[in-house]
């Protein structure tokens, strides 16, 4: 129970830090785990939340057939709305963009919302914990983001990399 707590709370608060023009209620209902395969619909958005913590937003869409097991046969696409937290955020946002195709996986979410036209309507989230390239259509070059401690930003005079003291 803990844990939908925790992701109710997770995209209620990425939810609220988003622009004004976001509709004013909402509400989430976990549905349990899920790892989904599809093509990125929207740039990655970086933001902070009201807590300083960086995530990021971005759309996906994914194909599946409409009678189980029949990809020759008709397509149906699903949209979900993507929100990844930290570090994660930030490297989706640096390398990732509209029309990659991508693997997701983490906590999938039915949201209600009231929109600007007073209806209700549902969209279907993910928070993720992890996001990947779909290799079987695109190739990558990984590259670590280097870690760096306090303790690195000093050198052997106390001064730090630039050499100038600190006032």
């Amino acid at each position: 129970m803990a844990t939908t707590t925790a992701t109710k709370a997770t995209t209620e608060a990425a939810t609220t830090a988003e622009s004004p023009a976001a509709p004013a209620e909402r509400s989430s209902v976990a549905k349990g785990r899920t790892t989904k395969v599809g093509n990125i619909t929207r740039d990655p958005e970086l933001r902070f939340g009201a807590s300083g913590v960086q995530y990021a937003k971005f759309g996906i869409a994914v194909n599946h057939p409409k009678v189980r097991g029949d990809w020759a046969g008709e397509q149906v696409t699903e949209f979900y709305d993507v929100t990844c937290f930290k570090s994660l955020a930030d490297n989706v946002a640096e390398c990732l963009h509209k029309g990659d195709r991508v693997v997701v996986e983490g906590d999938a979410s039915l949201e209600t919302f009231t929109g600007r036209d007073g209806e209700a309507h549902t969209s279907k989230a993910i928070t993720a914990n992890a996001v990947g390239v779909e290799l079987r259509f695109a190739t990558a070059t990984i590259h670590r983001p280097e870690r760096r401690t306090p303790a690195d930003a000093v050198d052997a005079d106390g001064y730090g990399e630039d050499d100038e003291e600190p006032f």
